[in-house]
């Protein structure tokens, strides 16, 4: 959990709020009663108040925003103010009333909430352990949701490689191609489906608030410049949007008559209350004519170079998880065979239809099979030397791989994974890839989700045609009551736990299930 932050979608379910950010209280805050308006919070009040009715240094007298307390039914005043000309700092000033009312204490969480349906936002305060029960609640409610142990990672197994051994890519192969597109241009690839901006990696849309649509029209309107845009071409030469989309079909809403402007900052006399085909000529033109900054990812660049800027980019509101980033970046050929795998009756009956699969983890895992299957060496019954020191980087690549095989190497695959699933199912029954344990001689569940290391693991090492002969459904007692002595072992079920992606964790991992497996299962 993070000092500060947005709040994901389970937190503002929690709350019933459509948005909110939060940041801890500290002691020398608490002193001075002035508190830092962090940038998530900053944003947000922005947002919802608009950016020219916060005080400045120079004014005279500060400008007081009203706010609503969370679960206390009443309506305070505050001074929140840039601290700075640049407006690029915000304080918000805490009276003692509210200090004392509320006890406040340093490393508290204070946040800020919006309502869809409510321009004045909601101040809450929580002490630090409740926030982080509440927090742990939420994490583990997504991972029930979901199905799948550790289920959403942004950055699965993908800390800095410290000591890594991965071999550098050319920097002088980076294609990215800077341009200023207009908007009635973007607007007619868009139309002739030249552009996609909604891949299966993007959010829906979430730019719900009318003023928040209003005011970036208005922008553009003004002449305002806006930040830039991230495409991505694809082999295919079809633009997919990386960053910007909400911006864009914003754009292209208003331009189709989606909405009408609402209480506009400048131009809310002339321009307020009307559709686009109902506004002058004059601003309908600036709208079309307005240039964007457009920064377009060439598919020809390394792809674990594509992936470094994806991440550097994927910043704001709810973000990527590494499996939908390769997602979007691979070609639609790999995409509907990884959902193909992942759709497999075989499939979906070894893990149980548990998987929710809306954050792709079904083909993350599908991926794992993949990339482990092509490196495991069935003869010698180990995994051959690999290079890379996260899984992580091994399935950036992968994607890149697969695309180069053709469709007999691919079914070829596709056949080993579902004879796999169906050893699995066989062998472990509803026990395959979750993590159990012995008790009194009864085995139990200790975490009913399919665990993405055990998945690895287990299905690779199935997958041996040594085991094509073998009644894997007579071993299964063995089998299930062997693994959940294994898993009693420490070591062991720390590997599973954390770090999954460790080549060192994956190598062990693999040697162990192969030795656990080759235990248990006889030559009927």
């Amino acid at each position: 959990m993070s000092d500060t932050g947005v709040f994901t979608k389970n937190l503002c379910d929690l709350y019933s709020v459509s948005a909110g950010a939060y940041t801890t209280i500290t002691e020398s805050e608490l002193k001075r009663a002035t508190f830092n308006v962090k940038k998530d919070i900053r944003e947000l009040l922005i947002l919802m108040i608009g950016k020219g009715n916060f005080s400045t240094p120079e004014d005279e007298i500060k400008h007081k925003i009203k706010f609503k307390i969370l679960n206390d039914n009443r309506e305070v005043e505050l001074a929140c103010y840039y601290a700075k000309r640049n407006k690029e700092e915000m304080s918000i000033y805490f009276t003692s009333e509210i200090i004392n009312r509320y006890n406040i204490e340093p490393d508290d969480i204070w946040f800020v909430c919006s309502e869809n349906d409510n321009s004045i936002p909601i101040l809450g305060f929580a002490k630090k352990e409740k926030w982080k029960a509440n927090f742990m609640n939420v994490e583990k409610l997504i991972e029930e949701s979901l199905g799948i142990e550790g289920s959403g990672e942004l950055e699965d197994d993908s800390d800095d490689d410290v000591g890594g051994n991965e071999q550098p890519f050319d920097a002088d192969k980076i294609r990215i191609d800077q341009q200023m597109l207009s908007v009635k241009y973007i607007y007619e690839l868009y139309q002739s489906k030249l552009l996609d901006t909604n891949p299966n990696f993007q959010r829906k849309p979430v730019w719900n608030e009318l003023r928040r649509k209003s005011l970036l029209i208005e922008s553009l309107m003004l002449r305002i410049p806006i930040p830039a845009f991230y495409f991505y071409e694809n082999e295919d030469s079809l633009f997919q949007v990386i960053d910007g989309q909400q911006r864009l079909l914003t754009i292209f809403e208003y331009i189709n008559d989606g909405f009408r402007l609402s209480n506009l900052e400048y131009l809310n006399d002339i321009c307020g209350k009307r559709k686009f085909s109902e506004l002058d000529i004059k601003y309908q033109q600036r709208i079309y004519r307005t240039q964007l900054a457009i920064n377009i990812l060439d598919a020809r660049s390394p792809h674990r170079v594509i992936y470094d800027i994806f991440r550097r980019i994927n910043t704001g509101g709810v973000n990527l998880t590494l499996q939908e980033m390769r997602n979007a970046i691979c070609t639609q050929r790999i995409r509907d065979y990884l959902e193909t795998g992942v759709s497999s009756t075989e499939y979906l009956e070894a893990t149980r239809h548990k998987i929710n699969d809306i954050r792709m983890d079904s083909q993350e895992l599908f991926l794992r099979f993949i990339a482990l299957y092509r490196l495991y060496d069935y003869q010698k019954g180990c995994l051959k030397p690999y290079y890379y020191s996260k899984i992580s980087k091994l399935l950036d690549d992968e994607i890149g791989e697969l695309a180069r095989l053709d469709d007999n190497q691919l079914e070829e695959i596709f056949t080993a994974f579902k004879t796999s699933m169906k050893r699995c199912k066989a062998l472990f029954g509803k026990y395959a890839f979750v993590k159990i344990y012995e008790e009194n001689g009864e085995v139990r569940v200790k975490k009913d989700l399919i665990n993405k290391a055990l998945f690895m693991s287990v299905s690779v090492v199935l997958a041996n045609d040594k085991y094509q002969n073998m009644n894997l459904d007579m071993c299964r007692e063995r089998a299930i009551k062997t693994l959940a002595v294994q898993l009693q072992d420490k070591k062991f079920d720390k590997s599973i736990s954390g770090g999954t992606g460790d080549r060192s964790n994956v190598l062990s991992n693999f040697e162990i299930i192969q030795e656990v497996i080759d235990r248990c299962v006889t030559e009927e």
